[in-house]
């Protein structure tokens, strides 16, 4: 295993990928639909898991959905990001 020298700030390392390497491809509607798709399978099998198995009547459906809630609700009202 080799050991490079600890980077100075006056001699900064490239970075691994490129801007131009990560952002080549324009967004689509296909690759929306199908991100927005996938999250949203990823979110409802844990909560559709645990109705089928204890019950829609379950606290911990109740839980999930109201975090999943909450959850959205403060990701809507939180201030736009500044760069």
């Amino acid at each position: 295993m080799t050991h490079s020298a600890p980077m100075s700030a006056d001699d900064p390392q490239p970075p691994l990928i490129t801007d131009d390497q990560l952002h080549h491809d324009r967004p689509t509607s296909r690759r929306t639909l199908i991100i927005l798709l996938v999250a949203l399978a990823i979110w409802s099998c844990p909560i559709v898991a645990v109705a089928l198995l204890i019950g829609l009547d379950s606290i911990l459906v109740d839980q999930g959905l109201f975090f999943s809630g909450a959850a959205l609700i403060s990701t809507r009202s939180s201030p736009p990001v500044r760069r």
